[in-house]
């Protein structure tokens, strides 16, 4: 269920796998207040507009800390296996429960899959998740997780699952929006974006590691496409299997060469860049989900940028109107940016609208001091 009201974020986490810990208690008391309301909970009132939000602790938090590596993915020898060919590699659209749940055992057979998810964030407050790619060394898999939204539960248990490697590129959002929509933590996970730059490379985006490492030309035709129309085009379903087809043959070359740059620089440990990169990637998965704020960073920035070219007046309207902005956006379900450009806020408040300052005022005086 949609919730974009001031309060915290539910993480609707009922199991933990692989693990000899318990739900945290903070947890059970946010899962039993939603419980026990869940309508007057996901209201949005702005009344909670100046609450403090709560950050819960990771459900994982402990697993995370005591992570240890496989053997395999610590291994000096390192196969060089080509990928294959997208065309000849099966591929498997999933968008019924009987088949999530077939993925779910086939994922939990393997030592290694990648992983990316498609995203959209214009038409909606907190933004949703629209589709996941998920390649093992043997097959293409798409998740339709708006059909499949209730379901994605099966899910939790192989991405729990220490002795797997989950492998993405630039995960920072990933993460966050596995445990915002699913409840999915991850544990394990290689981030081959933080082994570019541990590597030092002039880019560190996906198309410079596809054309320098697979010499495949990233197709940037649909990285803004609204991923939530249906049925899915055939050129966009091929858009989104590049997405981690190569990913695995990727994630060999990047550990081949940390290996290498160790050796290069003497290291004393081999292994030295890549437990950098585990690291890094440890840290981007115990980062915890955390609804955006009112005053947030951007609320700040934007004050900040025009507080030299307006006068008092005039910025007391621009504050207003940016917390008027992001209430109707959450009423609507909808991003700030569609609901008002900050540059046609800031001309607004530039003008000096006395009669809508005085009545939104009015209207949100329990803002005056937020």
């Amino acid at each position: 269920m949609i919730d974009n009201s001031y309060n915290p974020i539910v993480p609707f986490i009922t199991c933990k796998y692989y693990s000899n810990y318990p739900i945290s208690q903070e947890i059970i008391n946010l899962q039993n207040t939603y419980n026990a309301d869940p309508i007057s909970y996901r209201k949005v009132l702005l009344k909670d507009a100046k609450k403090s939000l709560m950050v819960h602790p990771h459900p994982y938090a402990e697993e995370l800390r005591d992570l240890k590596y496989t053997t395999q993915q610590l291994s000096l020898e390192i196969p060089n296996t080509k990928f294959k060919e997208l065309e000849n590699t099966p591929f498997k659209y999933i968008d019924k429960l009987e088949d999530l749940e077939v993925l779910a055992k086939e994922l939990n057979e393997v030592t290694e899959f990648a992983v990316d998810l498609e995203h959209h964030s214009y038409r909606s407050y907190l933004g949703i998740t629209c589709l996941m790619q998920l390649s093992t060394r043997n097959c293409d898999y798409i998740v339709d997780v708006i059909s499949l939204r209730k379901h994605m539960h099966v899910l939790q248990e192989v991405f729990a699952n220490p002795k797997i490697v989950k492998v993405f590129h630039g995960a920072d959002c990933d993460i966050k929006w596995l445990q915002r929509d699913f409840a999915i933590y991850v544990l394990n996970m290689f981030d081959t974006g933080q082994a570019s730059r541990v590597l030092g490379y002039s880019s560190y985006s996906l198309a410079y590691l596809l054309k320098n490492i697979c010499n495949v030309t990233a197709n940037k035709q649909y990285q803004l496409a609204d991923w939530r129309i249906r049925p899915l085009p055939d050129e966009m379903l091929h858009y989104a299997r590049e997405d981690t087809h190569y990913l695995l043959y990727i994630y060999d070359t990047l550990r081949r060469r940390l290996i290498g740059l160790a050796k290069v620089r003497s290291a004393k440990d081999p292994l030295t860049y890549l437990n950098i990169v585990l690291r890094q990637s440890k840290d981007i998965c115990a980062v915890v989900y955390q609804k955006p704020e009112l005053k947030s960073y951007h609320y700040f920035m934007t004050i900040s940028h025009h507080a030299a070219s307006l006068n008092k007046l005039q910025r007391s309207v621009l504050k207003l109107m940016l917390k008027l902005r992001d209430y109707i956006a959450r009423l609507e379900d909808d991003s700030v940016s569609y609901i008002c450009p900050t540059t046609v806020i800031v001309n607004i408040a530039k003008a000096v609208p006395v009669s809508l300052f005085v009545i939104g005022r009015q209207n949100m005086l329990n803002l005056k001091s937020a």
